[in-house]
């Protein structure tokens, strides 16, 4: 079995974490690239001193609210059959528990150099989570099951899907209304910050609260729409980073609101705005209208 140097040398980049399998001379090897980082995965064959697999996970990125992100990848390729959890924790995580439905619980795994934890699972184990450890061996937030991402590799083809994350410009999701700003101020533990603008006609709905279904500690978000459809502007918001960040997409580019960079998409009378300020995220949608992203972007300069 080759060394950590060995494989640097044929990735030709820098390993935080790595697991050996001595039993059949294979090397799990994980780095981390990229803004947003992304977690590379490449498993290497020493019996025949090529790579034969490689993976990246999608980007998120862990901060003190979400304080980790994850994948669960399997391959089947090259003679690799396995099954592994990359993940990701922000900066204070010392460990990670895994939790499956076995009714005996799985020891903690150290979090390596960049924050980075690998954790090798039974192809037939039902992860329930990842709980995030402090230094004292405590939990200090969880990732649920529907906020791991899911990456499958067999045969050269790559399939899977993103884990949960806020959608912070889409419709109304699971959650409760109430009646006011001070009530949803209250229930979300945050001020909800309202656009000074919006259209002339529209009426202010109730406010929705919908708890992180990815992450259960996070705080929720506080949804609030003016107007009704097929004419309407929603507005979006939680604290913190999103540990998913906007990809835009085909119909997406890049807008700024005030100082800080944002996705637009727009289609027809419908248009999203999603953006990240110096201590939340935001979404807005807009539909019904003419011109619908000049009508998002100043609502967002509004706030």
């Amino acid at each position: 079995m080759a060394d950590i140097k060995d494989a640097e040398q044929l990735l030709r980049h820098p390993i935080a974490v790595a697991l050996t399998e001595d039993r059949n001379s294979v090397m799990l090897a994980a780095s981390v690239a990229g803004d947003p980082p992304r977690t590379r995965l490449a498993w290497i064959d020493w019996r025949a001193a090529t790579i034969a697999a490689r993976i990246v996970c999608p980007p998120g990125r862990p901060s003190r609210m979400r304080p980790l992100v994850a994948t669960d990848v399997r391959v089947d390729q090259a003679g690799i059959d396995d099954r592994v959890i990359a993940i990701r924790v922000a900066d204070g995580v010392s460990a990670v528990q895994l939790i499956t439905a076995d009714e005996a619980p799985a020891p903690h795994t150290a979090v390596g150099p960049e924050g980075v934890a690998l954790v090798r699972v039974d192809l037939r184990a039902l992860v329930l989570g990842v709980d995030a450890m402090s230094g004292g061996g405590e939990p200090v937030g969880r990732l649920d099951a529907a906020g791991i991402g899911l990456l499958s590799l067999s045969g050269g083809r790559v399939t899977g899907r993103l884990g949960a994350s806020h959608g912070l410009a889409a419709g109304f999701g699971a959650g409760h209304w109430v009646a006011d700003v001070e009530d949803a101020t209250f229930e979300a533990g945050f001020t909800p910050v309202l656009p000074a603008w919006l259209p002339q006609g529209l009426e202010c709905g109730m406010f929705h609260i919908e708890p992180d279904v990815a992450y259960p500690s996070a705080s929720p978000s506080v949804v609030v729409a003016w107007g009704r459809e097929p004419t309407r502007v929603l507005v979006r918001q939680t604290p913190g980073i999103l540990a998913s960040p906007d990809p835009g997409g085909a119909r997406s580019h890049l807008v700024t609101v005030g100082s800080f960079p944002a996705i637009m998409t727009s289609r027809g009378r419908f248009a999203t705005l999603v953006w990240e300020g110096s201590d939340r995220a935001f979404g807005v949608q807009v539909s019904g209208v003419d011109e619908p992203g000049d009508v998002a972007l100043r609502v967002a300069a509004s706030m």
